[in-house]
Parts: structure tokens; C-alpha cells; sequence
């Protein structure tokens, strides 16, 4: 991934984590609306979304502790190295 990609992703987690902290006044607000049963939607798809960026934040600091190690960005990719 580059460092844009990153970034974007980076940049994604942070508007999706402002969402998550928003939620306890999110919900009030949907019950307010009449739109309860998004909620309850909501809380299923959160679960999906944080092991999604909980998988892509280990891949990242995987790729970057082999960057750290002197590994270049595809080694090991090769198919000859199978």
C-alpha cells in the first residue's frame, strides 16, 4: 500500500471512530425519529467495520516492521521464492 492509500485509510477510520464515539447520542436520536430499528442494524455492521480495520492495522504494522527490518516492498512475492 502506499503511503496515500494509507493515509485515505487512516483518514476513513478517524471519521468512522467519531461515529462510534457519537453513538450513545446517535441512538437517543434515531428512537426520537422513529428509527429505532437502524440501530440495531448499526450495532451489527459496527462489529464488521472495526474487525475489517482491526485486520488492515495489523497488516500495516506487519508491513512496517519489515520495512524496519530492511525488506523491500515485495519481497518475498516473488513466485520463484514459493
Amino acid at each position: 500500500m502506499s503511503n496515500r492509500a494509507l493515509v485515505a485509510t487512516g483518514a476513513f477510520a478517524a471519521i468512522l471512530a467519531a461515529v462510534c464515539c457519537a453513538a450513545p447520542w446517535l441512538l437517543p436520536a434515531l428512537a426520537a425519529l422513529s428509527l429505532a430499528g437502524a440501530a440495531a442494524w448499526f450495532g451489527r455492521a459496527l462489529i464488521a467495520v472495526v474487525v475489517v480495520f482491526a485486520v488492515l492495522a495489523g497488516y500495516w504494522f506487519y508491513r512496517r516492521l519489515r520495512m524496519a527490518a530492511g525488506a523491500t516492498p515485495n519481497e518475498g512475492t516473488e513466485p520463484d521464492d514459493l
